[in-house]
């Protein structure tokens, strides 16, 4: 890949780890949970406050793309350093922040839809440390993730294709 190529995707996955980072902190610059009234904290100095549901989201989708880019740039750097990194694997890294992001939510709300169900899952009650931990680790191992939540829907739902030319597992 061309140097200028490779360049281009450093510098974006650089911008988009320093991004995620700088998000969290003012997420998490806010007082604790548990000590706020309903919609106090401000983001990026916003006269609207932001719920603290969103800000549980946030949080997610942040940790995601943080845990994504994280990972990006470790194999772009590896890739780089072995001179062996290939023009075909630019949308890879472009990709790669965005659907960490995507996964981590897809998570968020597998969990906070089927484990939290039937209890109290007030916002007060969730760790926001461990929702945090959980979107990024499925950031860093998208892959992973992937394959675990098919899983999860091939138990539950068993699906079948008969059909010619129908989709077939990998």
């Amino acid at each position: 890949m061309q140097l200028w190529k490779a360049s281009l995707l450093l510098g974006y996955l650089l911008a988009m780890t320093a991004f995620s980072m700088y998000v969290v902190a003012r997420l998490w610059a806010a007082e604790p949970i548990a000590q706020q009234a309903a919609g106090d904290p401000h983001l990026f100095g916003r006269e609207s406050p932001v719920s603290q549901e969103l800000r549980l989201l946030l949080l997610v989708l942040v940790t995601g793309a943080l845990g994504s880019s994280v990972y990006a740039l470790k194999s772009l750097a590896d890739y780089i350093g072995e001179c062996k990194l290939q023009e075909s694997w630019f949308t890879f890294y472009l990709v790669q922040p965005w659907e960490g992001a995507g996964i981590a939510f897809i998570f968020y709300v597998v969990l906070r839809g089927g484990f939290f169900a039937g209890v109290n899952s007030d916002f007060k009650t969730v760790n926001a440390y461990g929702l945090s931990a959980m979107a990024a680790l499925v950031g860093i191992f998208s892959d992973i993730a992937f394959g675990k939540l098919r899983e999860v829907f091939e138990i539950m739902f068993k699906p079948t294709d008969t059909r010619s030319g129908g989709i077939r597992p990998r």
